[in-house]
């Protein structure tokens, strides 16, 4: 990994409905409802190597669980609906590659305002094929 996905300080203002923030692989940002962006986020930037030269390589993903505040864990999450990167890239000529992936988050829209500061984490893994 070069850098993790990063959504950067966000702040949501009216939890009656589903908010979303995403954030692309190139890092263009958009926001839907009462979520802001407060600071700049970028999308993570995640390495892999030994490949054949130029090999082509297929990739899928899989969320495992809501982003879960780093403190105590209380409070209310939001959830990392999906992952945007490319399906396809193909490895250099030293077998590596760099995938850029964004993401889109989403508050969970219940009316509870109790979000705590501080770092939120969560998992994802990617499958990779060739």
């Amino acid at each position: 990994m070069e850098q993790p996905l990063n959504f950067g300080v966000v702040s949501i203002s009216d939890n009656s409905v589903k908010s979303s923030l995403t954030i692309t692989e190139l890092g263009n940002v958009s926001s839907t409802h009462a979520l802001w962006r407060i600071t700049p986020g970028e999308p993570g930037r995640y390495r892999f190597s030994g490949f054949a030269p130029f090999t082509r390589v297929n990739f899928s993903h899989l969320i495992s669980q809501p982003l879960v505040h780093m403190g105590n864990g209380r409070g209310e999450t939001f959830e990392l609906k999906t992952l945007l990167m490319g399906s396809t890239q193909v490895a250099d000529q030293y077998g590596e590659l760099v995938v850029p992936v964004g993401g889109v988050i989403e508050s969970t829209g219940n009316n509870n305002p109790n979000y705590q500061d501080g770092d939120y984490q969560t998992r994802f893994s990617i499958t990779i094929s060739y």
